[in-house]
């Protein structure tokens, strides 16, 4: 049986797309950052995978809103153990 927490861990999706969202127009890139529907849970950590909508785009050019995501996250909701990472090369169909 999955908790309370955990359910609302892996609920936190729409959230962070939000705050991506936000963070793109904010910032006038040209490129959009996604979400993906893959979430893994392993040693008590839940990592979602954050794809930019276009390819040639490095993480660095998105690394700081993962990381403001994360700090939002853990201060305002008070949602620990939850790490962002950018997608890895060859998961370019993670957003499926």
């Amino acid at each position: 049986m999955i908790s309370k927490e955990t359910h609302d861990v892996l609920n936190l999706r729409p959230l962070i797309q939000q705050r991506l969202d936000e963070w793109c127009k904010k910032n006038r890139v040209n490129f959009g950052l996604t979400v993906s529907a893959h979430v893994i849970e392993q040693d008590d950590w839940t990592y979602y995978t954050i794809v930019p909508e276009q390819k040639g785009v490095r993480s660095y050019e998105y690394v700081s809103v993962m990381a403001e995501i994360e700090r939002f996250l853990s201060q305002e909701k008070h949602v620990e153990k939850v790490l962002l990472v950018p997608a890895i090369l060859g998961e370019e169909d993670a957003t499926d």
